[in-house]
């Protein structure tokens, strides 16, 4: 029983942080973390419910810059 009320609750964790990611209010990371998945969980949870990827010019412009700095 526990299980059920857990994928239960877990489920709806995960709703309620996608779609606060789809408005733009946090990231696939921050949504992740909300939820208590793995971002690459998140990332395929996302892909399942057709929830486009939000990734900005100035978020590859930081990442580039995170990559030259290590």
């Amino acid at each position: 029983m526990c299980k059920v009320i857990n994928k239960s609750m877990e489920s709806e964790l995960i709703e309620k942080a996608l779609q606060l990611y789809k408005k733009g209010e946090i990231t696939l990371w921050r949504a992740a973390e909300l939820s208590g998945i793995s971002l690459s969980c998140m990332m395929d949870e996302a892909h399942r419910r057709k929830i486009p990827y939000q990734y900005s010019r100035d978020d590859l412009l930081q990442d580039i810059d995170t990559l030259k700095r290590t």
